[in-house]
């Protein structure tokens, strides 16, 4: 037993010290270096990012603040290490389809368009006057149009002074031997008359007084304009008619400010015209106005043309071009190459190294616009190589890698944090419009509205309206998905509408009215700079600028109406600002007529009896808007029209609400109110700005009851809906609101 028991110690003790080899082994090979990949990935990704917000910088993985997506490791360019050129693979080049080309010097040219109309040529317009005083017994020439040659007699005049002045050339006839002075200066009297010599012989020869005498044309062309009608009594010096000769006239080409440069006097224009298919003509710019025109923001470049066989018609369209060179030798990019923001523009640059292809973002100063090119002034040189073709893709792979990109020029925050980049530029074309889908149209709508109501509320210091108002904003704009924006589209509310979310949060748990408008700034941007894009408004919207705003550093806001009312300061400084431009809405306004009713775009004529009425807007791309409501006093009136008044004008004289208005062309504004709205003529129809409307100057107000009470401060689709008549009735209407006045004949 005692042999036993020592067997089994030695059994024992052997196996413990197997247990402590065996272990030692074990533990050696675990404790040797393994590669955990995961730990590893953790341990490099030391940012996380969104693959659809690439600015999103985030320390640790989480989800995207904007739209929820997992966060992604911001991939490390080991080879690249601290450049912050963009290293792609020759693979990933061929799939981006990404092409180069060398900078090249080369001539600066540009085709100029044009578009214009025939005139007649100022210079070959004349008055044909009366050299005698009197009444009008015939007319040899009775309408506008008529060719008329030299000689030509075209009326014959009653004229008392005529008949005295042939009874003194008797008098003096008969006692010229001994008074010859005296009869010289009655036969000089006549003279002055234009009568000619043969005339006064003949006169003297019939030795009776003729009480009619002719009135012979001076000068042969075309009748533009007929001042006279039989029995009229006229002036010495009245203007009959005025007479244009045709074989030569002007061709008057609007000339935009942009284009002013490339369009000199003497610029070669090739033109066609519409009336004439299949001809091309030829000519020189003669004249170019000095100054250009403050609505339309056009000059007129003037072309003087001969006009022998009479083909071409004043009013006849024109379409012209003018190949242009600023520069045999200018460093000219094609415009696919260029990633503009607004403020800055950028191109890629390709580099070969010994860690191959990489491209360096470069910023670059454009010149003049020359089609489907730039001029670049600055910042690339001749035969540098440069991405022209795939350069948003570039720019993608320099956003996921941190890298300065188009839309953050400044290599990525490291710190973690999130920046909006509210002050930046758009990271797209604002003048490049897009269309969206209906369904999101009504969406953005919908946003911009509730905006608006923010903005109202702001204007009036009121910190719990804006509250409330701003999270209408935020329920509205949470109802819009990225799904909503396809192609381009996805672009622009990327740049700008997905990056809002942070803003309306502020603005709707912000605790003073300060806050809001301190977010409420970056938010008008965005919205302002998506509205130029999508216009997804029936209305025209204002933009507004206030300078002092965010200590003196400006801030931007949209309005429905073009009167200041200032976000930003409330009462404290309600008026600051000024409009800097018009996200306008155009629309033709279309005349929907009665069996009457002649219906061009621009006007509506009718007959009233035997009074002939004549409605017209008087700007040729008329909105056709109200620009005011019934919180705005009476005697603040607007035209109805795009930049001047609605002409109204009567060919006899007529009652309106029991006041008589002579015949003639008036001004025709109207007054929306709560529940009655008011119709004004005026005597002044010429008018351009509130300015120059003057209450004194009203010949009627009339007050009318719309088919649908509403205080509307909207601007609204304005149109002539139909003229009755027979009842003498004229109906006008604004969207869904119709309203109609008399017009009665004076007899």
């Amino acid at each position: 037993m005692k042999y036993l028991n020592k067997s089994t110690i030695i059994i024992t003790v052997a196996g413990i010290l197997l247990g402590f080899f065996f272990g030692w082994l074990i533990f050696r090979q675990s404790s040797s270096p393994v590669h955990d990949h995961s730990a590893a990935s953790e341990e490099t990704a030391s940012q996380w990012t969104c693959s659809m917000h690439p600015s999103i910088r985030q320390s640790e993985p989480g989800q995207c603040p904007i739209c929820g997506m997992d966060l992604i490791p911001v991939a490390k360019d080991n080879d690249a290490g601290a450049s912050l050129d963009i290293r792609m693979s020759e693979s990933a080049i061929k799939l981006a389809n990404i092409q180069t080309a060398f900078a090249r010097i080369q001539p600066a040219n540009k085709i100029v368009q044009l578009t214009g109309k025939v005139q007649t040529d100022e210079k070959q317009v004349f008055s044909q006057t009366s050299h005698i005083p009197g009444r009008i017994e015939s007319l040899s020439v009775n309408f506008t149009g008529e060719y008329i040659r030299k000689g030509q007699v075209l009326a014959s005049v009653y004229s008392p002074e005529l008949v005295t002045a042939q009874k003194e050339l008797f008098e003096a006839y008969r006692i010229k031997d001994s008074q010859p002075a005296l009869y010289q200066a009655a036969r000089e009297k006549l003279t002055n008359w234009k009568l000619t010599g043969s005339q006064i012989d003949k006169i003297l020869e019939q030795g009776k007084v003729r009480e009619q005498l002719p009135i012979y044309a001076d000068i042969s062309g075309i009748v533009i304009e007929k001042s006279v009608n039989l029995g009229d009594y006229i002036r010495k010096g009245s203007v009959l008619y005025k007479i244009a000769d045709l074989s030569r006239l002007w061709i008057l080409f609007d000339l935009h400010e942009t284009d002013i440069p490339w369009v000199r006097v003497g610029s070669k224009v090739t033109y066609t015209v519409q009336s004439i298919p299949g001809e091309t003509f030829e000519g020189k710019i003669s004249f170019i106005d000095p100054v250009i025109d403050p609505i339309t923001r056009v000059a007129k470049a003037r072309l003087s043309v001969y006009n022998k066989d009479l083909k071409l018609k004043p009013e006849m369209f024109v379409n012209g071009s003018v190949e242009s060179t600023i520069s045999d030798s200018l460093l000219v990019i094609p415009k696919s190459a260029v990633l503009w923001t607004g403020p800055r523009s950028i191109v890629y640059i390709k580099k070969q190294g010994a860690s191959g292809v990489s491209f360096e973002l470069r910023e670059v100063v454009l010149g003049p616009s020359l089609g489907n090119s730039y001029v670049i002034k600055e910042g690339l040189e001749e035969g540098e190589e440069f991405v022209v073709n795939g350069t948003f893709s570039v720019d993608a792979a320099a956003q996921l890698a941190g890298k300065p990109s188009m839309m953050n020029p400044e290599q990525a925050d490291q710190s973690g944090s999130h920046t909006h980049n509210a002050e930046k530029g758009p990271a797209y074309d604002i003048n490049k419009a897009i269309e969206l889908k209906e369904s999101t149209n009504k969406k953005l709508s919908g946003l911009i509205t509730n905006y608006l109501e923010l903005k109202d509320a702001l204007v009036s210091d009121d910190f719990e309206s804006a509250i409330a108002s701003a999270k209408k904003v935020k329920s509205s704009y949470s109802n819009i998905a990225m799904t909503d924006f396809e192609g381009d589209a996805h672009l622009v509310w990327m740049a700008d509408g997905a990056t809002m979310a942070p803003l309306l949060e502020q603005m709707t748990t912000a605790s003073e009215i300060k806050n809001i408008r301190d977010s409420f700034k970056p938010f008008s941007s965005k919205l302002i700079n998506m509205t130029r894009v999508f216009n997804p408004m029936e209305q025209d919207l204002f933009i507004q600028h206030c300078p002092m705003a965010d200590d003196f550093n400006g801030a931007d806001w949209l309005s429905l109406q073009d009167n200041v009312m200032n976000p930003y300061f409330g009462a404290s400084m309600l008026t600051c600002g000024e409009v800097t431009d018009t996200i306008s809405n155009i629309t033709e306004v279309k005349t929907k007529p009665a069996s009457n009713v002649k219906s061009p775009k621009m006007e509506a004529m009718a007959t009233i009896g035997d009074n002939h009425i004549h409605i017209e807007y008087s700007s040729p791309r008329v909105r056709g808007r109200v620009i005011f409501g019934g919180l705005v006093p009476y005697n603040v009136v607007w035209a109805t029209g795009a930049h001047k008044a609605t002409n109204i004008s009567f060919s006899k004289d007529v009652k309106i609400g029991g006041k008589i208005i002579p015949a003639g062309k008036y001004g025709l504004f109207t007054v929306p109110g709560r529940e009655t709205w008011v119709v004004i003529i005026n005597k002044k129809w010429d008018q351009h700005l509130a300015d120059e409307y003057d209450e004194k100057d009203d010949l009627v107000r009339l007050k009318v009851t719309p088919n649908k009470e509403e205080n509307s401060l909207e601007e609204l689709t304005f149109e002539v809906t139909s003229i009755d008549q027979k009842k003498g009735k004229i109906k006008f209407q604004w969207a869904e609101t119709s309203f109609e006045f008399l017009v009665e004949n004076n007899n």
